[in-house]
């Protein structure tokens, strides 16, 4: 029997149709979303180049200190235009995501939904910016690794680039997933 409720696994769509939505969100925001791959992929170069400069050498404790806090408040500062790229996100789409919750989409298809995004971010960013700040150590002639030492770190940067945006995607997937779709629908001020 056909009722006018949405299909009960609305709320759990495959990984598919989430990268589908996903990507259908990257295009109709091309500029922010350029803005914030390029934030990711400058902080992963920025930590790629200083990890690999220093790798292998002996470094001073103030070297160390000094390196220490520049790459934390680099991977900060990527981590809140991250999060603000996703809250901006959310804004943008609170239509979208009420349009969702009314055809039955859960709470955790919404944060599933956003974490997906966020993460496709941080993985590429990571790969790109390692990349680069690899090729900058190396051909700099600075670097203290070599080629397959720097191959780990840039590896170990695609994951902190990851967990990085997954972690500052959080608290702004929470509230578009707590969103109600009145509260979504109604006209923004």
């Amino acid at each position: 029997e056909q009722t006018s409720k949405a299909p009960r696994n609305f709320g759990r769509l495959p990984l598919d149709m989430v990268l589908r939505i996903v990507f259908e969100g990257y295009r109709n925001r091309k500029v922010r979303s350029a803005i914030t791959l390029l934030g990711i992929t400058l902080a992963a170069s920025f930590l790629a180049l200083v990890w690999i400069r220093s790798g292998g050498r002996d470094a001073t404790a103030e070297e160390r200190a000094l390196g220490l806090w520049m790459i934390s408040m680099s991977l900060l500062v990527c981590t809140m235009g991250i999060a603000n790229s996703v809250l901006m996100s959310v804004t943008d789409r609170f239509r979208e995501i009420g349009t969702m919750k009314c055809l039955g989409a859960s709470d955790r298809l919404i944060i599933r939904m956003f974490l997906t995004e966020s993460m496709l971010f941080g993985v590429t960013g990571g790969m790109l910016g390692g990349v680069i700040g690899a090729v900058a150590a190396l051909w700099s002639a600075e670097a203290s690794l070599g080629a397959g030492a720097a191959a780990v770190r840039v590896g170990a940067v695609v994951l902190i680039s990851g967990g990085l945006s997954i972690v500052a995607t959080i608290i702004p997937a929470g509230v578009a997933a707590r969103m109600t779709p009145m509260d979504a629908m109604r006209p923004l001020k």
